[in-house]
């Protein structure tokens, strides 16, 4: 290949953000980008894609079916595609595995000429006329970029000196958790991610003692009624956008457990395995269950390790001594890592970042070289940009800004509530 080549285009990450660009691009024929993935083949959160990991949203909020609901990349296509079509539609259910999901995107992946796997991104720099991109050691240049580049662990402060084999954040989970057998384990958080974890850890029924703690006040279900599903809709960002800092942080506070609360269906069996075990069965596992609790520290204790909680609604602090510690305690977005060093003049930090309907990013040079961001900023766009319900429109109004004319659909919602 030649490096020297200039680029319309180039992406940084291959993950479902900008697979889903790369899908509207590819259908148009724009043959004038390439997209860089770190990883070898695509991972939806591999660490975590347990059998029994369910998609938080519908299916049909896929990759490119929101904007073009004929196009060949949708997920019902790849359905037909692998005649499984009927089948899917006899489980009488919309709900669907998130490894489902995954097999989706890998069969997309692999139909695009324009995505590069093994292609880990080391470096963007701007020398005044072009961007230049640093992958693997060599120098790709590009007029316009668009970064989304996945996310990375978020670990409490108290918990970073002591990352480990046995403290680890949950990305971790899938390939550590044999080594759980015969452990006291804590799991701290209190979203889908620490539910997920503490159901499998306590279906094994091969730990020693497992406690699930998590500092919300309770671990609550997701907010998935249809108005709340409205917030997630093309019309809602523009209206979120419009919104001063301080109406956005109230919202965002308000609303989190339309984004970050826990499957029904899984709380409801958390709850009747732990009555089927505790007064049915002779496998008692010890277990403790405490929300409203903040893990205030983490030391080692010569092999385990001793966690100092607060309980927030009676004050007091006590401590717990664990053989592992498994920390759901979030994730942000690993984009700004690589915007920092083009926007350091403009911005300090990922919440001030500016950034126009079409998710270009304002900077000294967008009038000559363009920034798209992708799951960058919640603060700016809203609880959907780290979600899948809007993943289509989003790149679809990038892909028409590219292509500069309004190739999808960017208006594919009629809203019913009355904040538009």
């Amino acid at each position: 290949m030649n490096n020297n080549k200039v680029y319309d285009l180039i992406g940084i990450g291959g993950g479902v953000f900008n697979l889903s660009l790369a899908v509207m691009l590819e259908e148009q024929g724009f043959e004038n980008a390439i997209f860089f993935e770190r990883n070898e083949t695509i991972h939806w959160h591999p660490g975590l894609l347990l059998d029994t990991s369910e998609l938080q949203v519908n299916f049909m909020k896929d990759l490119i079916l929101p904007v073009s609901p004929t196009s060949k990349y949708t997920f019902i296509n790849y359905l037909h595609h692998r005649n499984l079509l009927y089948q899917f539609l006899n489980r009488k259910t919309d709900t669907i595995s998130r490894n489902q999901f995954q097999a989706y995107f890998r069969w997309v992946a692999d139909m695009l000429p324009s995505l590069r796997m093994n292609s880990t991104v080391e470096q963007i720099r701007h020398d005044g006329e072009l961007f230049i991109v640093t992958v693997n050691g060599e120098d790709y240049f590009a007029k316009d970029i668009s970064i989304a580049a996945g996310i990375k662990s978020n670990v409490p402060e108290c918990a970073k000196d002591v990352i480990s084999d046995d403290v680890f954040h949950v990305t971790e989970f899938a390939r550590r958790r044999d080594a759980l057998a015969g452990q006291r384990v804590s799991v701290i958080g209190s979203g889908q991610s620490s539910a997920e974890v503490f159901a499998d850890v306590f279906s094994q029924n091969h730990c020693k003692s497992i406690h699930w703690l998590g500092r919300r006040y309770s671990f609550a279900q997701l907010e998935d009624n249809c108005f709340v599903n409205e917030f997630y809709s093309p019309s809602f960002i523009k209206v979120f956008k419009g919104l001063t800092t301080d109406k956005k942080k109230d919202f965002i506070q308000r609303m989190e457990m339309s984004s970050d609360g826990i499957n029904q269906g899984l709380l409801d069996n958390i709850y009747r395995s732990i009555f089927d075990r505790k007064f049915f069965t002779e496998h008692d596992c010890d277990y403790a269950i405490r929300p409203y609790h903040e893990l205030q520290a983490i030391e080692k204790s010569g092999s385990a390790y001793v966690l100092t909680f607060k309980n927030l609604l009676q004050g007091d602090t006590y401590t717990l001594e664990s053989d592992k510690v498994i920390l759901a305690t979030g994730f942000k977005s690993a984009s700004w890592d690589l915007l920092q060093s083009l926007v350091s003049d403009e911005y300090q930090s990922v919440d001030e970042l500016k950034i126009s309907d079409d998710y270009e990013l304002h900077w000294q040079h967008m009038g000559k070289n363009r920034i798209y961001v992708q799951n960058t900023s919640k603060m700016q766009l809203g609880l959907g940009d780290p979600n899948l319900s809007i993943s289509a429109y989003r790149a679809a109004m990038i892909a028409n800004s590219i292509l500069k004319k309004p190739v999808f659909q960017t208006q594919p919602d009629t809203p019913l509530l009355g904040y538009m």
